[in-house]
């Protein structure tokens, strides 16, 4: 029993030992792989996370942007002074279309304004009819208005209409300050770009961003001028002098005037004459009795007569 139970104990001893061995072997081959595997998810990631660094921080920047665009955007600050471009319509006449002209341009330009389109047109009835479209500044144009009220003899229709602009205005100037910023950063990001391809990137997206504020500054820009300018529109027409004119060669046509007025003349009897038949054909029903009623009185009346009348005897 005693050798039995040592047997069994020496081999216990010897798998124990040679599961060790084997143990040992599979942790090394396992912290050889792993490390194997770390070195390269490291190498993958420290690549990875350098070329994403810059795409995050534009995504970023752009999210920043569209935040800070819709907080301010519609946001119209206290004390600000509302932007309204005005814009008008007037019709009148005047007594000489080319003095009214002279007066109002000079009007505008003394006033700080200016005439930006005009348009003339003379007429075969001697009329002269145009229009003048003046910007002048806002704060002169009721100015303008009684100059041309004073320079016309009659004013046929006047209008005027503002249009508030003052939270367009302030949209376009808070979306332009993000892009300035975003355009700052890219700056940035171009000069720390290590690649071709991250270059190109930037370079690509700043080019978006300055075309953007160019649209934007180009908006501003022009709401600016309309509010600092308003703009009238006065369609003219002078009296004019009535000439008369030579007759043509249509109203000169005797020899044709003359045919038209024969035949006239020709339709007009013989319709005269057609109407007298209809006339006496419809009513001889009662004129016929009439007719012979007469005649017989006639017949009678000189036949009693000449019964009463003395013969005369000759001596």
């Amino acid at each position: 029993m005693k050798k039995i139970v040592g047997s069994l104990i020496g081999v216990m001893l010897l798998l124990f030992i040679v599961g060790c061995s084997n143990t040992e072997q599979m942790e090394m081959f396992d912290a050889g792989n792993m490390e194997g595997v770390d070195m390269n998810v490291a190498t993958d990631y420290s690549v990875s996370e350098e070329g994403m660094e810059e795409e995050a921080a534009l995504e970023k920047v752009e999210l920043d942007t569209e935040i800070e665009t819709e907080e301010r955007g519609s946001a119209v600050p206290e004390g600000m002074e509302r932007m309204i471009i005005y814009t008008g319509d007037m019709e009148v006449e005047v007594e000489s279309y080319d003095e009214a002209e002279q007066q109002l341009t000079s009007t505008a330009q003394s006033l700080g304004g200016f005439i930006v389109e005009s348009s003339k047109n003379e007429h075969e009835d001697g009329h002269t009819s145009g229009y003048l479209v003046a910007r002048v500044p806002q704060e002169r144009l009721d100015d303008f208005v009684q100059e041309v009220k004073e320079t016309s003899l009659t004013i046929h229709y006047q209008q005027l209409s503002g249009s508030d602009v003052t939270e367009e205005y302030v949209d376009l100037e808070a979306r332009l300050k993000s892009k300035r910023v975003m355009e700052e950063r890219l700056i940035t990001f171009l000069e720390e770009a290590d690649s071709t391809e991250n270059l190109l990137k930037v370079s690509n997206d700043l080019g978006k961003v300055q075309e953007e504020i160019e649209q934007l500054v180009g908006r501003m820009n022009y709401l600016e001028d309309r509010v600092r300018y308003a703009s009238m529109t006065i369609s003219i027409r002078d009296r004019g002098i009535e000439v008369g004119s030579l007759q043509g060669q249509n109203t000169l046509n005797t020899w044709a005037n003359a045919k038209k007025l024969f035949m006239d003349t020709t339709n007009g009897i013989i319709a005269f004459f057609s109407g007298l038949v209809v006339l006496l054909i419809g009513f001889s029903p009662i004129l016929f009795p009439l007719v012979v009623i007469a005649v017989v009185m006639i017949i009678l009346v000189r036949r009693k007569k000449k019964m009463s009348t003395p013969p005369v005897h000759e001596e």
